[in-house]
């Protein structure tokens, strides 16, 4: 504790102790001129907490990417087996809604909507990818592809920025404008996969109905009339036998 005999306290629940008289960004935890600090500012005790608590931070975060790497093939296995590719693409939508409203309006343990977090993202890739091929025609499925990821860098691109221009116009702070940022996406995201429902129920069956190809529309007709010809021939040519037996 300091060196007055007081205790090391915080003004916010998410800041690690330190006097509500010292502002957190005048300390610089890299620099030994605090971290050896015993006085009232608390700054040895804020820079012991930050350090653990990066730990922590980075340990939480890894939880979805984790998840991700090994549920990923079994739910999409699972997609193979049973189907439900909308249905579950609407499913993570909606779970990401309640994870960032955790987040962002409730003092719930972060490892909770985390765990959600992840098991949302397993479900999206699991279910979005097996849909393309039965969207579009066969010739252009590279193409979807490539505009699925093109869609998919852009948010990755441009999201940031507009979380950074969110946070600076709410005081810098986070919580909880930043999350409700999330929680409009995921709403979003969610109606987009209602609409998939909608436009694209086959996507639920396990094995859907493949796009309808124009070409081989056109190939089946033109195989039908070659085969009504190839009947009629047939039927002209034993006619004419016939004709000509009773001639004779």
């Amino acid at each position: 504790g300091p060196a007055d005999g007081g205790t090391c306290e915080t003004h916010h629940k998410y800041q690690p102790p330190l006097k509500a008289s010292i502002d957190a960004d005048d300390v610089v935890c890299t620099d030994k001129d605090w971290t050896q600090a015993t006085g009232p500012t608390c700054a040895k005790e804020y820079c012991k907490a930050e350090k653990k608590a990066e730990g922590k931070v980075a340990t939480v975060f890894s939880i979805p990417y984790f998840m991700s790497a090994f549920l990923s093939p079994i739910l999409g296995g699972g997609v193979d087996k049973v189907g439900g590719r909308a249905v579950i693409c609407l499913g993570s939508g909606l779970m990401l809604v309640a994870v960032h409203g955790l987040l962002g309006f409730s003092s719930v343990n972060p490892v909770v909507p985390m765990v959600g977090q992840g098991m949302a993202y397993s479900m999206f890739a699991a279910a979005l990818w097996p849909s393309v091929p039965y969207l579009v025609p066969k010739e252009s499925v590279g193409i979807a592809y490539g505009v699925v990821t093109a869609v998919q860098n852009m948010g990755l691109a441009g999201i940031p920025l507009i979380v950074a221009m969110v946070y600076n116009a709410s005081g810098e702070t986070y919580i909880p404008y930043v999350e409700l940022l999330f929680v409009c996406f995921a709403v979003f995201g969610s109606l987009c996969a209602l609409a998939l429902n909608y436009t694209a129920p086959q996507l639920n069956m396990v094995r859907p109905t493949p796009f309808p190809e124009e070409d081989d529309d056109e190939d089946n007709e033109e195989e039908e009339e070659e085969v009504v010809a190839e009947v009629e021939d047939d039927e002209d040519d034993a006619d004419e036998a016939e004709g000509n037996s009773l001639r004779a």
